[in-house]
Order: structure tokens, then C-alpha cells, then sequence
């Protein structure tokens, strides 16, 4: 959606004139973040969920699926990657 020509009242307006784009970035870099922590959490729910649960609860020719590196190798990569992204949201909140 665009607004072209649109006047706003002096009275009506927030800060200064011309720095909407900043105001409107120094309040979503925080909910950036914010969703970052979010999401990095549901994350590792789930994969705590995959791996404890499911990886070693189930059961093929009398063993845990999680023994087998088909299912063990894609968990662990997933794990580092859950972390290299926590790291960077923990970075990301600090800056």
C-alpha cells in the first residue's frame, strides 16, 4: 500500500518530520530479536521432542531408531544449527 501526497496535521504526527523509517526500525529490530528467541526455543522443543522421544522410543528389529546413524547424523546436524542460530540471536540481542 502506498500513500502519496497524504498531509498529516502537525498535531497528529510522532517525532519529527522525515524519520518515520528510522522510528519504525528501532521498534522492529527488538521484535526481530524477540521472534528470533521464539522461534529458536520452538526449535529446540521439537527437536528435543524428535530426538529423546520419538529417536529413542521407537523401536525396529529391537533397537531405538536412534542408534542408527541415518537418524542420528541429520539430529546432530540439526542441533548445531539450532545453536550457531541461538549464538546469533544471544549476538544479535547484545549489539
Amino acid at each position: 500500500m502506498f500513500y502519496d501526497g497524504l498531509e498529516v496535521p502537525v498535531e497528529h504526527r510522532i517525532g519529527e518530520e522525515g524519520k518515520g523509517v528510522r522510528y519504525i526500525l528501532d521498534s522492529l529490530n527488538p521484535e526481530r530479536i524477540l521472534n528470533a528467541a521464539e522461534v529458536s526455543r520452538m526449535g529446540r522443543r521439537a527437536l528435543d521432542h524428535a530426538a529423546t522421544t520419538h529417536a529413542n522410543e521407537r523401536v525396529v528389529f529391537g533397537r531405538p531408531i536412534g542408534k542408527n546413524q541415518s537418524i542420528a547424523h541429520p539430529l546432530a546436524e540439526c542441533w548445531s544449527e539450532l545453536y550457531a542460530a541461538e549464538l546469533m540471536t544471544l549476538h544479535a540481542a547484545e549489539l
